[in-house]
């Protein structure tokens, strides 16, 4: 049962269920969307200040929740920072206490922001480089909003960060209030957790936000370097559209893509499908790594596979088999909690048994629309690395 809610002037989301853990989340309209060339990083640095900004946790509250057995953590995205809690019953009075506290008035220190510093410069060196080069350059191309363009360059985000001032990384946390963050609340709680809530909360009143546009829909095939051995390919396609069968689109995707390019003709060893929802929209990622004499062929291949997706159906069989793979899903490994906090941007969650009843609505002619909608080819941007141009073409 999913009850909406709100208190002291913040939307929630009670979503009761036999769980001996209870999961407390709080998700913020914010993220890379809000930065600038400038201040590119500022939001993932607020979200490792933010959770150690409880002032009974003295100096980690990640070591202070650990000892008592308790998972806390957070993250940051292009349009949305989560922050939640997971523990049981006997800890349900801290956490409320110790969430509301961190998202309405946490308390800030010079030193907690020097410390936290150098954990981020640590996760960025930490990621890898060939990776980012081709994310980074996509970035730049494919969005039109400066804080998701600048969202992949670890170089300069690691000439940033040291620079940030307490006031700036404030600036971005005072951005929180009543019109852009929802609260969830997953288990098995009882209801004194509201007035916990309604104890432990401060409101903040703010404006809601804008409708947004984050796409250059631009078209094109765009080159970078690479010196290794292998050529890297990656796809994006910006839609408008949000839709609850996202999952099956991605699954049914990759099986058909790895079937024609993996078992039939031995060109990949694997193919990485992604598509994103946020607040723009949802951008769908099609990424390959080939031998350079197998990638024009790849390329074009999966070009051909998605004109004949979008033009033809696909059998009952493979559609059936989704169904019953997202059945599986759904009763074990799907997350329930990723799929509420989503709904900062849309008003209509369904529950856990609507969303598996919803799996038989999942039918050829749905996956054709997605397949349009979704991967509309004529805003297609390419990104690849190689150690020189290739004759890459949309025209086939």
């Amino acid at each position: 049962m999913i009850v909406k809610k709100k208190i002291q002037g913040y939307p929630f989301l009670f979503i009761h269920e036999p769980n001996k853990v209870i999961h407390l989340e709080a998700v913020v309209h914010s993220g890379f969307i809000h930065e600038t060339k400038y201040t590119t990083g500022v939001n993932h640095l607020l979200e490792h200040v933010l959770i150690s900004s409880w002032e009974k946790c003295k100096t980690s509250c990640i070591d202070y929740w650990r000892k008592r057995g308790v998972y806390v953590n957070a993250s940051t995205d292009k349009s949305i920072m989560k922050y939640y809690i997971q523990g049981t019953k006997p800890d349900i009075p801290d956490m409320v206490r110790y969430l509301s506290t961190i998202i309405t008035h946490a308390l800030f220190s010079g030193s907690t922001l020097q410390k936290e510093k150098k954990a981020v410069v640590d996760e960025l060196l930490d990621l890898n480089v060939d990776d980012n080069k081709l994310n980074d350059v996509f970035h730049k191309h494919f969005y039109s909003i400066e804080g998701i363009q600048y969202a992949e360059d670890v170089s300069l985000q690691l000439k940033i960060v040291n620079t940030l001032t307490l006031k700036e990384v404030q600036k971005s946390y005072d951005a929180f209030n009543t019109e852009n963050i929802l609260f969830l609340v997953y288990g098995s709680y009882d209801s004194s957790i509201e007035s916990l809530f309604h104890q432990y909360l401060k409101p903040k009143v703010g404006r809601l936000l804008p409708d947004i546009d984050c796409f250059t829909n631009r078209h094109d095939i765009i080159f970078t370097k690479y010196n290794k051995k292998i050529t890297t390919i990656l796809l994006g396609f910006p839609s408008n559209l949000q839709t609850y069968f996202l999952p099956y689109f991605k699954l049914l995707l990759h099986d058909l893509l790895f079937e024609e390019l993996r078992t039939k003709h031995h060109y990949i060893y694997d193919i990485k499908i992604d598509c994103e929802a946020f607040r723009c929209g949802t951008v769908t990622y099609i990424q390959l790594q080939v031998q350079p004499d197998n990638a024009m062929i790849v390329f074009h291949s999966v070009l051909k596979c998605l004109k004949q997706y979008q033009t033809q159906l696909i059998s009952e069989v493979e559609v059936d088999g989704i169904q019953k793979s997202m059945f599986y899903k759904y009763q074990t490994t799907y997350s329930y909690i990723d799929y509420y906090s989503f709904f900062i941007h849309q008003k209509n969650p369904l529950t856990k048994k609507q969303l598996i009843e919803k799996r038989k609505e999942f039918t050829p002619k749905v996956f054709r629309q997605l397949c349009r909608e979704l991967c509309s080819l004529n805003k297609a941007l390419c990104v690849y690395q190689n150690k020189t141009p290739l004759n890459f073409t949309f025209n086939i």
